[in-house]
């Protein structure tokens, strides 16, 4: 609204020359006011051009700021499928598949076969539990991360966009 007000004043300053111009007689303010007039008149026009291309350009960037919330929208919800799916598997793989590994590993040991034992170590190296634990933790926790960090991005952005619409010198708030 700033920008309508400032457009006024200048038509006001120069409506106020004009008026003013025809109550002197005397050349020296007679020059002035027309001076007046024309800085009035050129102010308005620079104002006006310079406010245009500001009006276009801060909806351009509000358009460009919700596209990023939309897209970073859907990235979250990609992380958390990507997340969900990870902890089926860890769940499956907990509850399932490693425990049967480490019994088939009891049995062999008991058999007191070691040439079967080494080639069952080496065809389940993911038996080395506290690798498998740590690359885990580690995939969850970028999951989690990379949530959590879009989330934010989202955040800021919403607060970007929502100063962008509160910007005295726009004529028309932009839309989502």
């Amino acid at each position: 609204m700033n920008f309508i007000f400032t457009l006024v004043l200048w038509v006001l300053l120069y409506l106020g020359c004009t008026v003013a111009k025809s109550f002197v007689s005397n050349q020296d303010w007679l020059t002035a006011f027309l001076t007046g007039q024309v800085v009035m008149a050129f102010t308005f026009i620079i104002t006006f051009i310079t406010g245009f291309f500001y009006q276009i350009n801060v909806r351009k960037q509000a358009k460009e700021l919700a596209n990023k919330i939309k897209k970073l929208g859907k990235e979250v919800v990609l992380y958390e499928k990507k997340y969900d799916e990870l902890k089926v598997y860890y769940k499956k793989y907990l509850a399932e598949d490693y425990p049967k590994l480490e019994r088939e590993l009891f049995e062999k040991i008991s058999e007191n076969n070691p040439k079967e034992l080494i080639a069952l170590l080496q065809s389940y190296p993911e038996l080395k539990t506290s690798l498998v634990f740590n690359n885990m933790i580690d995939r969850i926790d970028k999951s989690i991360q990379q949530i959590i960090n879009c989330k934010l991005n989202i955040d800021d952005k919403v607060e970007y966009l929502d100063n962008i619409k509160c910007d005295s010198w726009l004529l028309l708030k932009p839309h989502n």
